[in-house]
């Protein structure tokens, strides 16, 4: 089961958020692409779940931190930073 540090509900409780970062998530150069069909229509619980399984869980925070970056989400970006220490305090390991 993957599970996800970041709580998508927090994404936005605006659609048209979750839309705007779907749309950014196909500008991305990533590796393996997510299928349009896929995100087309994508609850935010399982593009999270998609997107770790695709790229790894530190993968997946750094593009949607370069995302929300984009999308001028700063306050949001630090929350799910600081929810996301673990990640990196396992790489330092």
């Amino acid at each position: 089961d993957v599970r996800s540090p970041i709580d998508p509900s927090e994404m936005s409780s605006r659609p048209d958020d979750f839309k705007r970062f779907k749309f950014e998530l196909r500008d991305e150069i990533v590796p393996e692409l997510i299928p349009e069909e896929f995100l087309s229509d994508a609850a935010r619980e399982d593009l999270a779940k998609e997107m770790i399984q695709r790229y790894t869980e530190k993968d997946a925070l750094e593009l949607t931190f370069r995302i929300l970056e984009r999308m001028g989400k700063r306050g949001l970006l630090e929350k799910v930073k600081s929810r996301c220490l673990h990640i990196r305090a396992e790489e330092a390991q």
